[in-house]
């Protein structure tokens, strides 16, 4: 997605459904970029950009062959020289700029598209800031004002358009500043609204609160600071692992998979911090003597709420069956209530 619009399927014909969308803008997106590649550096990797070479032609679903061109939504095409059919191109020294410094950085060509994409079409686009004001309404309000965020074409028409204008030409007026934007919107109304939805009412109409799942990173730091009550914790196997289960951030559905459940229930990181070891969580709740007690202190910490009349029945009586074998018990309900939707979701 390239300012929240989807240009892939673009790519052996124009959208079917969102007419702005052609296939010459699938093809120009290549253009700007097919002249890079990477390259290690005594600085790290670089991103290095040919001054020649790139110059790609497309076939239409009627056959025709077509030449790529510099262009993209909302702009016209971008001049730029063109070898002669056949000729053979030579990359020089003089097509690229002085280098600025000696420090093994790759040199720019005099003509960079990557440069002429920034300049002509980002600085440009009126899309910049639509799509920066609506991921961020998407994070912080658990959707888009747009939904899906990466799908910001003629089809998918903005649930609140004048909303999005306003804040989108505010973002823009202020220099792009985030934290004017995330201000605006955390002080909004429907930010602070409860989750609690109305009879009769939308996703898409914001009156209440909408539960949104934490990110993998979120999930992570999250998990740590319970099991441990540290905040300078690390497990790096563990990031990794809810990383590749939990990818999505602006997920299109909330549907939990096999493999997150999976993780969650058998991966051997979640199991370690769930059993009590070295003044860990679980070895201070299996520490407290009555069973109804160290229920509520594990909801406190895991949900910051105490369990209801039931939950409270049932995690008792779960604690007081197992009375011979107390810290597997408490271990047991503590990976329960990490695991559990209410962990992983914000509501």
């Amino acid at each position: 997605a390239v300012f929240g619009v989807q240009v892939q399927c673009a790519q052996c014909h124009d959208h079917p459904l969102a007419d702005e969308i052609k296939q010459s803008h699938y093809w120009g997106l290549v253009a700007f970029f097919n002249r890079g590649k990477n390259k290690n550096t005594k600085n790290g990797p670089r991103v290095a950009e040919s001054a020649v070479g790139g110059f790609a032609e497309f076939a239409t679903l009627t056959g025709e062959s077509r030449k790529s061109e510099l262009t993209f939504l909302g702009v016209d095409p971008i001049a730029e020289e063109r070898p002669e059919p056949g000729a053979k191109e030579e990359d020089r020294p003089e097509l690229y700029r002085p280098a600025e410094s000696a420090d093994d950085e790759p040199p720019v060509p005099k003509f960079s598209r990557r440069e002429v994409f920034v300049e002509q079409v980002v600085r440009k686009s009126p899309l910049v800031a639509r799509a920066a004001v609506n991921r961020f309404w998407a994070l912080l309000m658990g959707r888009g004002l747009v939904h899906p965020v990466d799908k910001m074409d003629s089809t998918h028409p903005p649930s609140h358009p004048e909303l999005l204008d306003r804040l989108a030409a505010d973002f823009e007026a202020g220099g792009f500043d985030v934290k004017r934007l995330v201000r605006a919107i955390v002080l909004s109304r429907p930010y602070q609204l409860e989750a609690r939805p109305p009879a009769g009412s939308l996703p898409e109409h914001f009156a209440s609160g909408l539960e949104k799942p934490l990110t993998a990173e979120m999930l992570y730091r999250s998990l740590l600071v319970a099991a441990t009550g540290k905040t300078d914790v690390e497990a790096p196997a563990l990031k990794a692992a809810l990383i590749d289960a939990f990818p999505d951030v602006f997920a299109e559905e909330n549907i939990s998979t096999l493999k997150q459940t999976m993780l969650l229930s058998n991966n051997p990181e979640v199991q370690r911090l769930v059993q009590p070891a070295a003044d860990n969580t679980a070895a201070r709740l299996a520490a407290i003597a009555d069973p109804a007690d160290r229920a509520r202190e594990a909801f406190r910490i895991a949900y910051a709420r105490d369990p209801d009349a039931d939950e409270l029945a049932r995690t008792t009586g779960y604690l007081k069956a197992r009375a011979d074998r107390g810290p597997q018990a408490t271990a047991q309900l503590w990976w329960a209530l990490l695991a559990g939707a209410e962990f992983r979701f914000n509501h």
